[in-house]
């Protein structure tokens, strides 16, 4: 990752727009800036004022920072005597085409934490409308996580929790639940009731075919306040990225398969997990994030917040994964369709139309919770 320092004169930056904005261009403060946006799924001036990171990744197959399922999944090369990789004999460095990068992009205010994530991805991932109703009525586990997506880690004073949130833009959630170990010191909703998280106006999402921008405002719970939201205030940042391949074949239903029954289930099973946490696949946070009270130069906008959030998250197909274009989502998708966005409050129907036979897959890891412990298989 690289953290990057100061530059630039604010009138450059208060001319910026989001399609002007190259993927890791440089920061031009140490700290977060104290600013409130408006939650549309759009980095603006603020955000390119403030801290940032660029995230990096290591292509090195040998690296703990990155893990594959399916097509992507680690096997050694098989190479013939002429040291040339045998046809149909898959690698990390051959399967995989390294082509996703990302930036996160923060600011606070009294209330809460705001983090925007931009990914470059041409690569559309994400599961369809059923396989999404599918996944709402399990409110067990943790989610249809295995798409195109991001995870962030929070860690202060010891307590960690984990974001999910998907580049369609139809959820952000944490898990709030005991059983999964999670120390939540925000007041986003868990994965049983993610739709309240787009309803109070949390997140929103933007995109095309090639990029996608997940901004997420983080309200820190109330006892956290004081120790967290203050100038010099700090708190650690991990980041993974879910990269699914485009017509992915869906996995088997873990939990049925359990009981001898092999049902598809609502994960892609073609994806890469990509860390830029030191040494970690599980996304353990190891970047310190210091606030600030010093603000950027622009200025606020009136409706500034995530209580005007009016943006419908609803997500529009990018043309890619055969084209398909249905109609709106409604009931168990809880407002969203599949795809990435463009703009916002419009919604197509299902991208992710690949071939979705039942296929045993030894490499499919769709249990309850297993990503916690996920490692990179050899």
């Amino acid at each position: 990752m690289k953290k990057l320092g100061l530059a630039v004169a604010a009138a450059t930056v208060a001319a910026m727009t989001i399609a002007s904005i190259p993927i890791g261009a440089a920061n031009y403060n140490e700290n977060v800036l104290k600013y409130t946006p408006v939650i549309d799924g759009k980095i603006d001036a603020a955000y390119m004022e403030s801290f940032y990171i660029e995230h990096e990744w290591s292509s090195d197959k040998n690296s703990d920072n990155f893990w594959g399922s399916g097509k992507f999944a680690f096997t050694d090369l098989e190479l013939d005597s002429n040291g040339i990789a045998v046809e149909g004999s898959i690698g990390y460095n051959t399967a995989y085409d390294w082509d996703c990068q990302a930036t996160s992009y923060f600011l606070w205010d009294d209330n809460n934490i705001y983090i925007a994530v931009r990914v470059v991805d041409t690569d559309v991932g994400v599961i369809d409308d059923a396989h999404y109703a599918m996944a709402c009525e399990d409110t067990i586990n943790w989610g249809p996580q295995f798409q195109d997506g991001v995870r962030i880690t929070l860690t202060q004073k010891g307590m960690t929790f984990t974001i999910h949130a998907d580049r369609a833009g139809r959820y952000v959630t944490v898990y709030r639940e005991d059983n999964y170990g999670e120390q939540v010191w925000c007041d986003l909703a868990s994965w049983s009731n993610h739709d309240a998280n787009r309803q109070a106006g949390y997140f929103a999402t933007t995109g095309d075919g090639g990029s996608y921008t997940i901004e997420i405002c983080v309200p820190v719970s109330e006892a956290q306040k004081a120790k967290v939201l203050k100038d010099n205030g700090n708190f650690k940042y991990g980041f993974i990225v879910i990269d699914a391949g485009a017509n992915s074949p869906y996995g088997l239903d873990q939990a049925r398969l359990a009981d001898g029954e092999e049902v598809e289930g609502y994960q892609l099973e073609d994806f890469m997990v990509l860390s830029d946490c030191l040494n970690s696949i599980d996304g353990k946070p190891d970047q310190k994030i210091v606030l600030s009270e010093s603000v950027p130069t622009v200025q606020p906008e009136e409706n500034a917040g995530p209580e005007n959030n009016v943006v419908n998250n609803g997500a529009t197909n990018s043309g890619t994964n055969n084209g398909a274009n249905g109609g709106t989502s409604n009931g168990a998708n809880n407002g969203g369709t599949s795809g990435s966005t463009v703009g916002a409050g419009t919604s197509n129907g299902a991208v992710q139309t690949g071939d979705v036979g039942i296929a045993v897959a030894a490499t499919s890891i769709i249990a309850a919770a297993c990503f916690v412990a996920i490692k990179k298989r050899r």
